[in-house]
């Protein structure tokens, strides 16, 4: 049974917390093999209202690191909420968001044509994370 607001987490880490919605779950997977350098927890947020609160302040408090994955518009979406509850409660978590451009996207044949048009492949996700993480060790 699937209850109201909750989401499942698939795998749990220590390093990095992915949440994502819909067929970026899969996305989020596909990441975790291809770094498996990196701790990740990988959650199915599986609504995205209401919000899971509960697990998105264990997610801050575990995790430096939480990207949100979703196929929909960045601005006022998913990562969006995210970003902005997690603000609310002043948790330090560093929020990323994948998430399409707020901008007129052209039609295109292939959803992978448009994925790469805008950087939004496994691949460019996969360098993004791992860019981010090296970063961080240096800071």
């Amino acid at each position: 049974a699937i209850r109201l607001g909750k989401s499942e987490t698939l795998v749990q880490g220590t390093e990095i917390a992915i949440i994502a919605l819909g067929e970026r779950v899969t996305t989020a997977m596909e990441i975790r093999e291809i770094l498996p350098q990196f701790s990740f927890t990988i959650i199915n947020a599986r609504f995205v209202k209401p919000l899971d609160e509960e697990m998105l302040l264990n997610c801050a408090r575990h995790h430096h690191h939480i990207y949100t994955m979703e196929d929909h518009v960045r601005s006022g979406g998913f990562g969006s909420a995210v970003m902005e509850f997690l603000s609310d409660k002043n948790l330090s978590a560093k929020v990323h968001i994948f998430a399409w451009p707020d901008k007129f996207i052209p039609h295109g044949s292939r959803v992978e044509d448009l994925e790469k048009m805008f950087h939004f492949t496994v691949e460019d996700m996969a360098a993004k994370i791992k860019s981010d993480q090296e970063s961080s060790v240096e800071n």
